[in-house]
């Protein structure tokens, strides 16, 4: 999808008549424009030029930079922690079924603003 049209420009087309007033052609205008094309190419660009396994500077990975780095503890994020929770102990038929959703304790259906869905009754995995 052209990034033009993700931003709302909408497609114009051109329509030409004969002289009775008969649809002879129309004409859409190309859904790629210039600027699309080199905001891709330079996406394409950046991603070629990233470290294949961490995404970073591939300057930043190299040797030189061998024991700059550190890895913080992990945090755990309870909304999902709750959601891996409730899901492992679902004992329900076809669960891919089922839709999911997280909300704080004392709060009404659906007027929790920060409730998330969870679609198609994916399971969390471990690594998440």
């Amino acid at each position: 999808m052209p990034p033009s049209i993700l931003d709302g420009r909408a497609l114009a087309t051109t329509y030409e008549y004969d002289d009775a007033g008969r649809l002879v052609r129309s004409v859409q205008e190309p859904a790629w424009t210039d600027r699309d094309r080199a905001l891709m190419l330079a996406l394409v660009y950046y991603r070629n030029t990233r470290c294949p396994n961490c995404g970073g500077d591939p300057a930043e990975c190299g040797p030189d930079s061998r024991g700059k780095w550190e890895v913080p503890p992990p945090r755990r994020c309870y909304r999902t922690d709750r959601l891996a929770l409730a899901q492992e102990s679902s004992k329900a038929d076809r669960p891919e079924a089922l839709s999911w959703t997280v909300q704080r304790r004392g709060v009404a259906n659906g007027a929790d603003s920060q409730s998330e869905p969870r679609a198609g009754g994916r399971r969390l995995s471990a690594g998440r």
